[in-house]
């Protein structure tokens, strides 16, 4: 009997323990699923709620201006500067990628893709758009061998009813750096991709630089209001599924320290262009789905490439053109070690030629004597 009460008390207790141990793992599970819920930045449910022009519903682009002078339009839902190409130098772009060329031989190609702005594809601003063609031509004609010029124009032109550019933010979409990196791919010899094959998260929205400029330029002024009612630009982001989405960065730290960090290339914690390759850096090493490796010295447009080119290549080191003043010094070991034999320059077609914004490639000139005074 009493062998009997002692398995029943047993029994008991290893019951009770399962189902303590039950109730600590339903805890911790419901606990993980409560944070991963916090934790979620995209809605993917809201998706569906901006139409093509990223507006809410089926609101159409305004046609009524609040603001217009030489360097700026402002319409009660976008703002676009004006007059940006005129300190674009082809020469003098063209003279920095003939000192990477030489300073590191095994580069058997470098792509330039000058990004076009907003201003371009508008209607009534032709003058923009010839700019950027007086540039693309000024470029081709001062190309030599091993350099090829990419010009996105045509093939976003065909897509410009979708949201390719943002309305607050000075800057193409992902969607927009999708179309400009099938541009790239017919320059390798590639089929054009479906962006379907791409998941989409959507980041909510947010305020671009020149929303936040005009509010602060024109506070209390008549035009406060319509300003401060323009609606955010909603953030989409496109990746595969398998993508590792992972880089190691490079960056100088408050004490003036080089550090790295290993991290996401797509960040689920920021928004607008910061959120890929973001903060203030000199390189990132992006790991992808294909095979070989790849420069990419770009600005905070270019960058935007990185999702559709990790798909190609195996690594993407991505060089911050106006920062990553290193690059000198290190291009031949990165060549070497990654066995590059191909770089893409994508940057604003503004910036392009423009010592201000290119202080990775003023090094390359310096190193071979040829730099701007």
């Amino acid at each position: 009997m009493k062998e009997k009460k002692l398995g029943l008390a047993l029994l008991s207790l290893a019951v009770m323990a399962v189902l303590a141990i039950g109730c600590v793992c339903l805890q911790n599970f419901m606990h993980e699923l409560t944070n991963a819920k916090e934790a979620e930045v995209f809605w993917p449910e809201m998706r569906d709620q901006y139409n093509q022009y990223g507006l809410p519903d089926h609101t159409e682009l305004s046609k009524e201006i609040i603001v217009q002078n030489d360097t700026e339009v402002i319409y009660t839902d976008r703002i676009f500067t004006l007059g940006q190409l005129t300190k674009s130098d082809a020469q003098y772009a063209i003279k920095a990628a003939d000192a990477l060329l030489k300073i590191e031989p095994q580069i058997e190609k470098l792509y330039i893709m000058p990004i076009p702005e907003r201003a371009v594809f508008e209607e009534g601003y032709e003058t923009e758009r010839e700019a950027y063609q007086t540039l693309i031509e000024n470029l081709q004609n001062s190309v030599h061998e091993g350099e090829v010029i990419l010009d996105p124009l045509e093939e976003l032109l065909a897509h410009q009813e979708e949201y390719i550019y943002f309305r607050t933010h000075n800057s193409w979409t992902m969607r927009g750096a999708f179309y400009g990196m099938q541009v790239m791919r017919k320059a390798l010899g590639l089929e054009e991709e479906d962006l379907n094959g791409y998941r989409t998260y959507m980041f909510g929205d947010f305020t671009g630089s020149l929303l936040t400029h005009a509010t602060a330029e024109y506070k209390d002024t008549e035009y406060e209001e319509a300003i401060d009612e323009m609606e955010g630009d909603p953030f989409y982001i496109y990746i595969k599924g398998h993508n590792p989405n992972r880089e190691e960065l490079t960056f100088r730290n408050a004490q003036g320290e080089l550090k790295t960090m290993k991290r996401g290339t797509i960040l689920m914690n920021s928004n607008g262009p910061s959120s890929v390759v973001g903060g203030s850096y000199y390189h990132s090493v992006v790991s992808g789905n294909g095979k070989g490796s790849i420069i990419l010295i770009a600005d905070s447009l270019g960058k935007l490439l990185v999702s559709y080119l990790s798909q190609l290549y195996e690594t993407v080191y991505v060089v911050k053109a106006d920062e990553d003043a290193l690059f000198a010094e290190e291009v031949n070991k990165v060549v070497s070690e990654y066995g590059v034999h191909e770089v893409l320059w994508a940057q604003r077609a503004s910036e392009i030629g423009d010592a201000s914004y290119m202080k990775a490639w003023n090094t390359l000139l310096r190193k071979e004597g040829m730099a701007n005074d």
